[in-house]
């Protein structure tokens, strides 16, 4: 689910650097290049995939009792780190449309305005999802019927519905992101 989500944010990423070059064409378009990425998404789920591999390496040495709420501790706190990081992400957004010289006042508020929503919903969607896949661990934890085999597969096809929710999720997002960034390019012109 974390290298889904590190996808997901390189896609945004992506979507950013593609209104950069549809500004490319003219310097009223200049202005989504006030809007470009730092990078530093990549960079952090690239740690927590490291992270992680090391995690799946320690899970092999407990017991299969011990597992849940092994998972469930290591999701916490990458879901804390993950919240944080998605809140810098929008302090550096709103700070780089802030600084932004081709933008007007008005125009600087709306875009303030809708990353203000777009991260609200951000972080109401990945809770929402957390909360769900926590609950989901304890009961699978407390389901002493199914052996570890099922609990397992049980797991991962979790993970992957997490998956779908999550790439369904970012490309609403992207798309909503793109939309309005291309209406702000357009009101320029």
């Amino acid at each position: 689910m974390k290298k889904l989500l590190a996808l997901s944010i390189v896609a945004m990423t992506a979507g950013l650097m593609c209104l950069q070059a549809m500004a490319a064409k003219g310097d009223k378009g200049d202005r989504e290049r006030c809007f470009s990425p730092d990078g530093s998404a990549k960079a952090h789920f690239a740690q927590q995939h490291q992270e992680n591999l090391a995690f799946h390496q320690t899970l092999k040495d407990l017991a299969p009792d011990a597992r849940i709420p092994a998972i469930k501790t290591h999701r916490e706190e990458q879901f804390k780190e993950n919240l944080a990081f998605l809140a810098s992400q929008h302090d550096k957004r709103i700070a780089q449309v802030q600084a932004c010289d081709k933008l007007t006042d008005a125009q600087k508020q709306e875009a303030i305005s809708f990353l203000d929503v777009q991260h609200a919903e951000n972080v109401a969607f990945f809770t929402r999802l957390h909360t769900d896949n926590m609950a989901f661990l304890d009961a699978l934890a407390a389901d002493n019927a199914k052996p570890a085999k099922e609990k397992l597969e049980a797991l991962r096809a979790r993970a992957e519905d997490s998956k779908a929710q999550i790439k369904a999720y970012w490309e609403q997002q992207k798309g909503e992101f793109r939309d309005f960034f291309r209406q702000l390019r357009d009101e320029g012109r």
